[in-house]
This record gives structure tokens, sequence and C-alpha cells, in this order.
């Protein structure tokens, strides 16, 4: 220990050091401590801080309103809008990035409530609420977290994944965004089935020819449904594709379901394979650059996976054989 002065010095005087009868008594200095403000400073902002509170749902719930009309507009107008969608956006994200807690609390809440009450039956939407996209995600604001082995809180499950809402069991809040968003993903998940399977129909019904006239080299336009795949730690997408034929090569017309992103891809590349490569597990390509062998190898994969699909549902001859 250092001397009494030494420990007056490093204390900043806050602490007196008295001896008495060789005994040490600590006695704490008296400081004086600021009022915040005046009363009626203080009343004022008070009154302020409770407008804010009770205005802040209605004014978020416009922002995200017009934010998700223009989301759902047309191409043409979303380009007209762009500049209101930015200031849309950063109007909200000021709200949401207060640097006063209790404010944005109230802020984060009525985005929450507002997103998910406004939710249009789009999955992907659905999925940027949650994860992130124009406007941060629930998960981002902390009011969703996955839900792991929660306890005694308000789960939900959104396209096969588990949230937690942030709330508890009894926090009311919780419990209405929970229900709010299960409904929501509900509709956008028939939303998306629905449309799917009307494209499939479309598809359907512009097939001219069914495969197995393929090994007859005969030319017109065929249906495969081609399903998702799981090959170890890959996730090997499928969907529903028209393809097309001349005889002598194929190529994709249009697709639709998890890997259209890709076939359109292929099909914008005027990608195409021999006819007769189909009877063959590999194929045997020359130097090529690698983006068109790769669009190549997964055009070759995917007829081949819907050719066999198509084969098993239809009883039809087990190996499609061409000529070579």
């Amino acid at each position: 220990m250092g001397t009494m002065k030494e420990e007056l010095e490093k204390n900043g005087g806050k602490i007196q050091e008295v001896v008495k009868n060789e005994m040490v008594l600590r006695i704490p200095a008296m400081r004086k401590i600021e009022l915040t403000a005046r009363e009626d400073a203080l009343r004022e902002a008070v009154a302020k801080r409770h407008q804010y509170l009770s205005e802040i749902p209605s004014h978020m719930a416009g922002l995200v309103a017009r934010i998700r009309e223009i989301q759902n507009s047309s191409v043409e107008e979303k380009s007209i809008r762009a500049k209101e969608f930015r200031e849309l956006i950063d109007e909200v994200l000021s709200h949401l990035n207060s640097e006063e807690p209790l404010l944005r609390n109230a802020a984060t809440q009525a985005y929450a409530e507002a997103m998910v009450e406004t939710l249009p039956p789009d999955r992907r939407l659905v999925t940027e609420m949650i994860k992130g996209g124009d406007l941060p995600g629930l998960i981002e604001l902390k009011i969703l977290e996955p839900a792991g082995n929660a306890k005694n809180a308000v789960t939900l499950k959104v396209f096969g994944e588990n949230y937690k809402v942030n709330g508890g069991r009894h926090d009311y809040f919780a419990i209405k965004l929970a229900k709010a968003l299960s409904a929501g993903a509900a509709c956008a998940a028939k939303a998306a089935h629905d449309q799917y399977h009307g494209q499939v129909v479309e598809l359907r019904k512009q097939a001219t020819i069914p495969i197995t006239e393929l090994s007859l080299r005969k030319s017109g336009r065929f249906f495969l449904d081609v399903p998702d795949v799981k090959d170890g730690d890959r996730f090997l997408p499928g969907g529903a594709l028209l393809a097309k034929s001349d005889g002598w090569k194929v190529s994709v017309v249009q697709a639709v379901g998890h890997f259209q992103h890709i076939m359109t891809e292929i099909t914008e590349a005027n990608t195409y394979i021999p006819v007769i490569s189909l009877n063959r597990e590999r194929l045997i390509l020359p130097d090529l650059p690698n983006d068109v062998f790769r669009r190549i190898r997964i055009l070759h994969a995917v007829l081949r996976r819907g050719i066999a699909e198509a084969q098993k549902k239809e009883a039809v001859q087990p190996k499609l054989e061409l000529v070579e």
C-alpha cells in the first residue's frame, strides 16, 4: 500500500482517509449530481417520447405499405419509383438505428408487425423478410433467431426452418407475430405451389412427342419432370422442363422449379447436347472453356435424371436405346 497521499491521488480525492489511533477510516467524498434537465424541459422531453411511441406504429406501417407496393409493381413502375423506394428504405432505417434504446425497440417492433401484416404470398419476400434483402431481416434485428433447443419460447416453422420469436411464451408481441408470420408463410407456400403446378401444366401441354420417340430421332418438344436429388452433401435441384430435339441434338426451351435459374442460363447460352449422348452416363468432350463445359455437363445430367424418372413412372422400356 502506498502513502496516504498516493492513495488519495490514485482515487482522485474521492476517498478521504483519516488516521485516528492507528486505524484508517475511509470516508466517501460527497459529489454533486447535476439535474438531467429542468422540470419543464424534462416534461417536454417525456411528452415528445410519448408522442413518438404512439405515432411510430402508424408511420412505420405507412412506410412498409408503400415499400411493398413498389416491390409488387411492374419492372417499369419500379424504375420510375426507384428514388422514392430508396428514400422510404432510408426513412425506415433511420428509426431502426435510433440511438435511444426505448425508441429503437418501439420502431423495431412496429417494423416487424408492419412487415408481417403486409406480407404478400411471395416465397422470396417471406425469406427476405426473415433473412434480409432490401430491408433488414428479422434475424438481423434479433426479432427472430434459429430455434435450436429453445425452451419457454414462442417458436414457428417457415419453409422447413425453425425460428424462435424473442420475447417469451407470455409475450403478446411474440405470440401475435408468430401467428401472423406462420399464416403469411403458409399463404406464400400455397401460392408458390399453385403457381408452380400451373406452370407445369402449361409446359406439359406444349410437348409434341413422348420421350420414347427420342430413340426414333423424331423432332419435337418433350416434357420432363426432374426430381431434386440429395447426393451426399450436395443438393441437385430439379423442377419441370420443356426441351426440344431436332433428331440430333437436344436443347432447353423453358424450365420452372428449383433449377430454373441455371436452366435459364443454359437456354440463353444456346447450350445443347447430342441426342446420342443420353445413352451415356458420362460425356466425352473435347477441351472447352470451363463455363461451357459446366453448362453441358449440367444439361446432360438433368436430362438423364428426368428421363430415368419418366421411365420409372410410366413403366416404359427400362433404358432409352438410341441408334448411333
